[in-house]
């Protein structure tokens, strides 16, 4: 067992044993005074086995490692920095999303243009046709259907302006007086016309029909109390060429005299030539003294005096 060596500055009483134990040491230092200064003497080396490599590897991991120092940080000076460009494949990411973006914005415009002209071209097909749309177009029929308000206009319209077959198949599916009086008009049923006359709506246009089919039907005087009304120069030149058809002369040159038209003076003067032959040779179909075949030929020339006569001036 190994001793302490104590220095030899420090008094060792003689009497104590120098083998004491470690405890007496102890309390001797305990009641030493605190304000003295005593310096432990070193501790000799102890005699213990040399510490292998061994034992050092085994307690080097407990041990704190030296410290590192900082690393030292550079700063550029700012004329030396280098401008940080961008990366040639960042470039090309950028103008690629760019390219998306337009993409996707000429979809959304395209559908938006797309929805509008949808929404424009359903409420068209939605909404019904104009009146006017489809008179413009000669759909008369569908017109009335659409408008039943309207179909008395469109009647009328088509018993002046329209053909006999356009206005025919409307009176077939929309019949009225009015209609039937207009469509035997256009059909020369002139008797239908004067019969039909007590039925019918009469406006100014009736009314012309009517006077026309007066003279058709060789009722003259009706006529021109209808023209009375009506005050037309032209009835009034188709009523006197009447008067001249039906050998009245005197009547249709009263009737010239506000009209003073020049064909209607010849027309009456040549009405008169006709009408003497039609006399002449009437009486010598009728003259007994005469032979059979100069009656027959009479008869023959009394037939052509009077269709040219009633068909002078047409």
């Amino acid at each position: 067992m190994a001793t302490d060596t104590r220095s030899s500055d420090q008094e060792v009483h003689p009497e104590e044993p120098t083998s004491e134990s470690p405890q007496l040491d102890d309390h001797l230092t305990q009641k030493q005074d605190p304000k003295e200064h005593i310096e432990e003497p070193d501790p000799a080396p102890l005699a213990v086995e040399q510490e292998t490599s061994s034992a050092r590897e085994l307690i080097k991991d407990f041990l704190d490692p030296t410290p590192r120092k900082a690393p030292r940080v550079v700063t550029p000076e700012p004329h030396k920095a280098k401008l940080n460009k961008p990366h040639p494949r960042s470039l090309r990411l950028s103008a690629t999303a760019i390219r998306r973006g337009f993409v996707v914005l000429g979809l959304l415009v395209a559908c938006f243009t797309l929805f509008v002209v949808g929404h424009s071209v359903l409420s068209s097909a939605n909404q019904p046709p104009t009146y006017s749309g489809l008179i413009a177009n000669k759909e008369y029929l569908a017109a009335a259907k659409a408008y039943p308000t309207k179909r008395t206009v469109i009647e009328n319209k088509l018993a002046s302006a329209g053909s006999e077959k356009v206005l025919q198949k409307f009176v077939a599916a929309y019949p009225s007086d009015e209609g039937k009086f207009d469509l035997a008009f256009k059909q020369t049923k002139y008797s239908q016309v004067v019969d039909l006359s007590t039925k019918a709506k009469m406006t100014t246009l009736r009314k012309t029909m009517l006077a026309i089919a007066y003279v058709k039907t060789n009722q003259l005087d009706q006529a021109a109390v209808l023209n009375a009304d009506l005050n037309s120069d032209k009835l009034s030149l188709v009523i006197a060429l009447g008067y001249v058809h039906a050998a009245r002369f005197d009547e249709a040159t009263a009737l010239n005299k506000t009209l003073n038209n020049k064909s209607l003076e010849k027309a009456i003067e040549t009405g008169r030539i006709y009408q003497q032959a039609i006399e002449k040779y009437q009486r010598d179909a009728n003259d007994k003294k005469k032979s059979a075949a100069e009656r027959k030929s009479a008869t023959a020339n009394v037939e052509a005096f009077t269709h040219q006569l009633q068909t002078l001036g047409e």
